[in-house]
């Protein structure tokens, strides 16, 4: 089930969960991203072409659709609906 985590550590910024930033946990357990990197992320693909690949979001399992974009990490792959949800989760802002 997809939520928050508030002890492990954050798929994209290897960092644990400090303080203010806590974890949102995708649908397998040993995937996160915590609160910095969704900003982070959010606004780093706000302006950025999607693009046409076979990858699949390590969240959701989704393709790469038309207007879809994927932002990659050390090992996991986040599309731009996630990380809008992860946001809106994690801080009640919608994109």
């Amino acid at each position: 089930m997809i939520g928050m985590n508030k002890d492990r550590i954050c798929s994209f910024c290897n960092q644990p969960m400090a303080g203010e930033n806590p974890m949102f946990t995708g649908p397998d357990v040993d995937i996160r991203i915590c609160a910095d990197c969704a900003s982070f992320a959010e606004e780093l693909l706000q302006d950025e072409p999607a693009a046409e690949t076979d990858d699949v979001c390590s969240f959701c399992g989704r393709t790469q659709e038309h207007d879809m974009k994927l932002l990659f990490g050390p090992e996991v792959k986040i599309c731009n609906e996630c990380i809008a949800f992860a946001n809106k989760q994690l801080y009640g802002k919608n994109s």
